[in-house]
């Protein structure tokens, strides 16, 4: 009876074993990133409750670009890069200019993630009149997002002039790397007064499923020869239909493993040991 007792043990190892994973299924753990920016002083911070791999921000100002050595962060741990901002100053036009930045980090197996966002660009010496001229608002802008079919987003914009002279304005969307901008940016032209419609065509490279990702799109023009710009912060929720992420287990699926195995430990408890594991 000794194979049978042994059968019996592995089967309630197993009920073990599953309950055990069930558990870290419920404790499972998240990467957080968060920043802020002082001066030329730039900071990210890991919020998760895991490490990181490979945090780095990837920052443009016009036609500059860097992407700034990487860092592997503990939970809780942050970490600084000093921005070159006089040089960035010189690489957009006279006036206010949106600099993107995208957070680029790895969890722990290597998949990388990205988290955009959006900070301004002031160059220096401007006149307290053109100051002035960079607080007013002449544009109106909204977001509205719409998911297509599979893998597909619209995410439409309305515009409305508040001023009394013609404004030439260029849309612009910033998203994370696992979303693809198919739509080409082309500068409109916005009558006096008048309102105009359009949209951004999104396509789902490898998001998740589950998620909401930020995106953020940028209406620039000029006024009295400034550089300028409105900005709308909306998002994108991938559904299950919209992405199929790679086979994981569900938690249903983790209970119906477990009752399975529940159901084999009581079964061999009442019918003994199988006849092929009997002594002879």
């Amino acid at each position: 009876m000794r194979s049978g007792s042994f059968l019996v043990r592995l089967i309630f190892l197993g009920f073990f074993l599953a309950t055990v994973v069930v558990a870290s299924v419920a404790r499972a753990s998240f990467l957080q990133m968060t920043s802020q920016s002082l001066g030329d002083q730039y900071t990210i911070k890991n919020n998760g409750d895991e490490s990181s791999r490979q945090v780095r921000p990837f920052v443009k100002a016009g036609n500059w670009t860097k992407e700034f050595d990487a860092v592997d962060l503990g939970a809780g741990e942050s970490h600084t890069w000093t921005l070159p901002m006089e040089e960035m100053q010189k690489q957009v036009p006279r006036g206010r200019s949106p600099m993107p930045i995208l957070i680029r980090y790895q969890d722990a197996n290597g998949y990388p993630f990205s988290v955009p966002e959006l900070k301004s660009l002031e160059t220096s010496g401007l006149s307290p009149a053109e100051q002035q001229v960079l607080t007013e608002n002449p544009l109106r802008a909204s977001l509205t997002v719409e998911p297509l079919r599979h893998n597909e987003f619209r995410v439409r914009y309305a515009l409305e002039n508040l001023t009394a002279e013609t404004l030439t304005v260029t849309p612009k969307i910033w998203t994370p790397e696992e979303l693809r901008v198919i739509t080409v940016e082309i500068p409109v032209e916005l009558k006096a007064h008048g309102k105009l419609e359009g949209f951004f065509q999104i396509h789902n490279e490898k998001a998740l499923a589950g998620s909401y990702y930020n995106l953020f799109a940028t209406f620039e023009f000029k006024q009295k020869d400034l550089a300028n710009f409105v900005q709308v912060t909306g998002g994108i929720s991938v559904t299950p239909e919209s992405f199929a992420p790679p086979f994981q287990m569900s938690d249903r699926d983790w209970w119906s493993l477990w009752a399975v195995l529940f159901a084999s430990g009581l079964i061999a408890l009442r019918l003994g040991t199988p006849y092929l594991l009997r002594k002879r």
